[in-house]
């Protein structure tokens, strides 16, 4: 019995110790690293990023089969896990049409990789696929490298794919454009433009 008591009481420090040690830890980290400052936008609005600025003009949300038959080239290969294509029923396709515009007197390269379309549950990345053949007609076919020159601007389109897969079935009966944000930067300020 005495033993137990023996053992107890370096256990309870321990814990003590740990939680405490945790405590500090969360509290450091969160100290260092803040939530960042989210700023909202609306459509039309110019968001200015520095050297260049950006403008949302419009989004729509695209069910699979009616982007199929919009862009006969185009072909699914995702796969459900039985093997068999994604139908255009299991998808729709997000389209962000966007102005950059290059307010500097040298060629800007930036990145719209990094823009995220987002729910408060879900998040994707550009669609390289459909962003290249959607921004073909203005020589743009990689979203990691967008050449702008001086004083100039470029009209792309912003794609993003979902399946039916990443969300729950009741939510993606219901899944419309108001559902989605456009994240364009996310870190230490997020800047959203609300897709309504």
């Amino acid at each position: 019995m005495i033993m137990k008591k023996i053992l107890i009481v370096p256990l309870c420090a321990m814990i003590v110790l740990a939680v405490i040690f945790s405590a500090i830890r969360i509290t450091y980290l969160n100290n260092t690293y803040p939530n960042p400052k989210i700023i909202e936008h609306k459509i039309g609005e110019i968001i200015d990023g520095g050297g260049v600025s950006v403008r949302v003009k419009k989004s729509e949300l695209i069910g699979g089969q009616e982007f199929e038959d919009s862009f006969k080239n185009y072909t699914q290969l995702v796969e459900n896990d039985d093997g068999s294509v994604v139908s255009g029923e299991q998808y729709k396709v997000l389209l962000i049409y966007i102005d950059i515009t290059n307010k500097t007197s040298k060629i800007q390269n930036i990145s719209v990789a990094q823009m995220y379309a987002e729910t408060l549950t879900w998040t994707n990345g550009i669609d390289a696929e459909i962003f290249g053949m959607l921004n073909k007609d203005n020589n743009v076919f990689d979203p990691q490298y967008l050449e702008i020159d001086p004083d100039k601007n470029k009209s792309i389109v912003l794609t993003y794919m979902m399946y039916d897969f990443q969300f729950q079935k009741k939510d993606w009966e219901e899944v419309k454009i108001s559902n989605f944000d456009l994240s364009l930067s996310r870190y230490p300020v997020k800047h959203i433009v609300k897709l309504l």
